[in-house]
């Protein structure tokens, strides 16, 4: 079944609303323009240019270099035409741009006429049906789109259908323009107005002012008064342009078609102009240092990369895959001066220190190692240092577990420890099972900072886990907890407690205690 359609809307749709600005009515327009300030930048736009004539025409009577031109305009050989005569110009549906709110002086807007229609794809996913059920104007929408373009003090030209100028579209107007001024087109074949206006913002209009402005386009609309055709020459001062001071950030489309995509590529060359340049370092010779490097030197390689890949080794034939990585951490220095009259100062010094760290994985055939994770120490026997450092931290503790030693501060890090431990804190419970030798408090800490968490439930284990991802920088930003059963027989219990306490200049602190202390 075919439908019929009227010829006027017939030709409507085959025009896809596009009815461009007579000459007559645009030389008319520019008789009632001036600039505000020749010296500064102004910018004008037409969101629905079409082949871009009747902006070429305002830039050109206006007649200063200040001026910035900008166009929208959909169909693909209009907006060809349209680059050609304005300073910028997008092949765009509107609906699918993003151009800055209200940095433009001028608002040039024709837009297209006629209804939505629901099989029409509209950028953005518009809706075509009203709140009412009807069908949307394009005019409606064309408006509220482009309305935040306009400055504040802007100059509007709106050219619309009479049949478009109803109570929602009279109110919307008196809402945001003073001086209004409506004139018929010199073209009558399409019935359009022509209406003038300054953008204010809405409290700024009082509510009689709007009503009387609302009641007074109510009558045009309705065509009981004759509306003055659009004077030849203007009768009263020019309605100024606005400049702008502030750049423009934002002005382009948001999608992009095949063949624009294909253009951008044929115009941008890609990476191919500069093969050699950014491939070259592959079909150099490396060559070995003449020294040793340096752990400075190692940090510096290590930061840029350059320190990864596989290598054999010339002497044992070992093959290694190798990564490299630098990490900072900060070295604790604590002075506590005397002033002699019994005050006492404690500064807390923090140095930044950066560690190269080298980790190889062990890929030689045959090898009794293959497939091992291993970390490779620049200049220091790791295993030797590993060791040394346990042994001088079970050392402190085991000496006086109940006053640890250089100020409550471990005296060294544990290796491959999970989160630091910070300063140690014994609860009285814990001190006194210490000093009757009923616990070895060393153990359990080094459990607690390897991730090790005891005799928790599961989703207390979870939350410690997840406590472990939000690290900042080397820091807890929430409490870890593990508990350790002692002596079954007796339901001895011990609790392990590291909390982050930056804030109060103590850093990571660390309780032992008992469940009964908590």
């Amino acid at each position: 079944m075919t439908g019929l359609m009227h010829p006027r809307v017939a030709h409507n749709y085959a025009k896809a609303g596009y009815y461009p600005t007579d000459n007559q009515t645009v030389e008319r327009v520019i008789n009632a323009l001036s600039l505000g300030n020749v010296n500064q930048r102004t910018r004008i736009i037409d969101p629905c240019a079409g082949e871009g004539e009747a902006i070429s025409k305002i830039v050109q009577a206006l007649g200063h270099s200040t001026i910035e031109s900008y166009a929208v305009e959909y169909d693909q050989e209009r907006a060809k035409k349209a680059a050609a005569l304005t300073h910028y110009c997008l092949r765009s549906d509107l609906f699918d741009t993003v151009i800055e709110a209200r940095q433009f002086g001028l608002l040039f807007l024709n837009p297209p006429y006629g209804d939505m229609t629901p099989d029409t794809y509209y950028a953005g996913n518009i809706s075509s049906i009203d709140d009412k059920g009807g069908r949307k104007r394009l005019e409606k929408e064309f408006y509220q789109r482009t309305l935040a373009y306009l400055a504040y003090g802007g100059v509007l030209v709106f050219i619309i259908p009479n049949a478009v100028l109803d109570e929602q579209m009279s109110t919307w107007l008196s809402s945001h323009f003073r001086e209004l001024r409506i004139y018929q087109a010199v073209d009558k074949q399409f019935k359009q107005l022509v209406i003038f206006g300054i953008r204010t913002r809405v409290q700024d209009i009082k509510k009689e002012q709007r009503a009387q402005s609302v009641e007074r386009l109510q009558v045009i609309y309705n065509q009981t008064q004759d509306v003055e055709e659009l004077p030849e020459e203007w009768p009263f001062e020019p309605y100024l342009i606005p400049g702008s001071s502030s750049e423009l950030k934002y002005f382009y489309r948001i999608s992009i078609e095949t063949e624009q995509f294909a253009t951008e590529i044929e115009r941008l060359k890609g990476l191919w102009p500069e093969f050699k340049l950014r491939l070259r370092h592959t079909q150099t010779v490396s060559r070995a240092p003449l020294a040793k490097l340096s752990d400075w030197h190692l940090s510096l390689a290590l930061a840029a990369g350059e320190i990864h890949g596989v290598v054999q080794l010339p002497i044992s034939g070992r093959i290694l895959a190798i990564r490299g990585d630098t990490y900072k951490t900060k070295k604790r220095h604590v002075e506590i001066i005397d002033d002699g009259k019994g005050n006492i100062t404690e500064h807390v010094i923090l140095t930044d220190r950066f560690v190269p760290v080298i980790k190889a994985w062990d890929m030689t055939p045959d090898s009794a190692h293959k497939g091992q994770l291993f970390n490779i120490a620049s200049g220091v026997n790791q295993a030797k240092l590993e060791a040394e450092q346990e042994a001088e931290l079970e050392t402190a503790l085991q000496d006086n577990p109940s006053e640890p030693s250089h100020n409550g501060y471990l005296p060294a890090m544990m290796p491959n420890i999970k989160f630091p431990l910070g300063r140690l804190v014994y609860t009285p419970g814990i001190q006194e099972l210490g000093a009757r030798g009923e616990l070895d408090i060393f153990p359990y800490l080094k459990r607690h900072a390897l991730g090790d968490w005891g005799d928790m439930e599961e989703m207390d284990k979870s939350i410690n886990e997840q406590v472990l991802k939000m690290m900042v920088d080397g820091h807890l930003q929430d409490r870890i907890m593990s508990a350790y059963v002692i002596d079954e027989a007796c339901d001895l219990k011990i609790w392990i407690i590291t909390e982050y306490h930056g804030y109060d200049g103590l850093e990571h602190v660390t309780t032992v205690l008992l469940p009964s202390e908590y």
